[in-house]
């Protein structure tokens, strides 16, 4: 039976995920190190530093499409296929964050400390996604149009769930960062977030983007792989008994 499955990659981020945290760290002051700052340094910084700001992007991603391998290569490729299964084509997408922590700091000389409500500027992508359309449905063919047709609308799942997680996150950290002030030196600060990142959201946007599965498997049903059967007036299954695929 045709099937067409997408793979995920997860790939080691700038930043990973995040968890939900109580609203009380909404207007709280995190100092970082063993050093305190003084009322008066808190109140400055309190004083002059701006909102925290937080801007998720989701650009669009373009597929880049192969033809160079065959039916039986496909299904080797997608893994832990059911034996009469036969995959007609393939979309890999590797989701990629990235993150640029930055913003206004204001420096203490007298204790050598610094303060800042950062700017997290996060990028949410699939990356270049890769589709592959078995070489037995030469370009120009009724079934290499359907098989790409197919493959486009796992293209879009990945583009829609990237957009989802990205509006997901950036509600999140708002409400994750609030109007928190940062304070210590200012290479601390920076590991401080950029741990807190990868420590308490990895998980969740993991989790996240693996609701992506539960779409494309909506998309491969018994449904479509019966449908596919039959468009191009059964085109697709006599280019596999030509190759010698069975079906």
């Amino acid at each position: 039976m045709p099937q067409s499955r997408k793979r995920f990659h997860f790939a080691a981020f700038v930043l990973s995920g995040l968890m939900p945290l109580c609203s009380s760290y909404a207007s709280s002051l995190w100092v970082v190190g063993s050093t305190q700052p003084s009322e008066q340094f808190v109140s400055t910084c309190r004083a002059s530093l701006g909102p925290t700001r937080v801007i998720v992007h989701s650009p669009k991603s373009e597929p880049n499409f192969h033809y160079h391998l065959g039916v039986r290569q496909l299904t080797d490729r997608a893994q832990n296929q059911p034996d009469s299964h036969r995959v007609l084509g393939l979309t890999e997408a590797q989701h990629l964050y990235q993150a640029n922590i930055h913003g206004k700091t204001i420096q203490d000389k007298a204790s050598g400390l610094a303060c800042t409500r950062p700017t997290v500027d996060v990028t949410i992508t699939s990356g270049i996604q890769q589709v592959f359309i078995a070489r037995e449905f030469p370009q120009g063919t009724c079934s290499h149009m359907a098989i790409v047709e197919h493959e486009l609308r796992h293209v879009m799942v990945n583009q829609l769930m990237a957009q989802y997680v990205a509006k997901q996150l950036q509600n999140e950290l708002n409400a994750y960062l609030g109007q928190i002030i940062f304070i210590g030196s200012t290479r601390d600060i920076g590991t401080e977030i950029t741990s807190r990142l990868e420590r308490d959201w990895f998980p969740w946007a993991k989790a996240m983007m693996r609701e992506a599965e539960k779409m494309h498997l909506n998309i491969d049903t018994p449904e479509e792989n019966a449908r596919m059967r039959q468009v191009c007036a059964g085109e697709i299954n006599l280019r596999l008994s030509k190759a010698r695929h069975e079906f």
